[in-house]
């Protein structure tokens, strides 16, 4: 249901549900909205499974909700499994050509990956021809052990994946970026439980 993307590491795959959840060739969730605007007010969610509807029928994520409620345009951007860091590069490469209005900008998980390697130093190795072969064979049995890589690394203890600084730098470029591009942006932040 995702696909390798250098950019951000994955993405959704266009046309292929994950856990009942899928994206269009434009890479949102929801109706097909063209990219050439129309006279309507249009709207971007971009955040992480929360955003995404992971777990919801399309009329249930929150972004649907609002598209029922509101007069507007509603793209859902949500990624699943996204940072903050993959964000603006999903914003830079899928959201910016919609041209929105307005931003919400919704990233609330705790994301955790491999020991050692942040998004930023994997999206950098991503970008390279070794590292998609690196990837390659660590998933191939037989590959692993022709180069005499053994039995497949085990992730554990897991790591965030991206600082406090790091999704601080990533918002802040990201609204800068935005706000260049003459939208709105709208920081939204998940309610967390209150301790009684």
């Amino acid at each position: 249901a995702v696909r390798f993307r250098a950019e951000s590491i994955w993405e959704m795959r266009p046309g292929v549900a994950w856990q009942g959840v899928g994206v269009d060739a434009d890479g949102h969730r929801g109706p097909r909205v063209p990219r050439a605007r129309s006279d309507a007010k249009r709207m971007a969610c971009l955040g992480d499974g929360m955003t995404l509807g992971v777990h919801y029928d399309e009329p249930a994520c929150w972004p649907a909700l609002l598209r029922a409620r509101l007069d507007c345009e509603v793209l859902n951007f949500g990624v699943v499994g996204f940072t903050a860091v993959q964000g603006l590069a999903h914003y830079r490469d899928r959201v910016r050509p919609f041209k929105p209005d307005t931003l919400l900008v919704a990233f609330g998980g705790r994301h955790e990956a491999e020991p050692g390697a942040s998004d930023l130093e994997r999206i950098a190795r991503a970008r390279t021809l070794s590292e998609r072969t690196r990837r390659f064979v660590a998933r191939s049995g037989p590959l692993r052990w022709l180069f005499g890589l053994g039995a497949p690394a085990d992730l554990s203890p897991r790591v965030v994946r991206v600082s406090v600084v790091e999704t601080e730098r990533a918002l802040t470029e990201l609204a800068n970026e935005a706000k260049k591009d003459g939208v709105s942006v709208r920081f939204l932040s998940p309610p967390r439980p209150i301790a009684v």
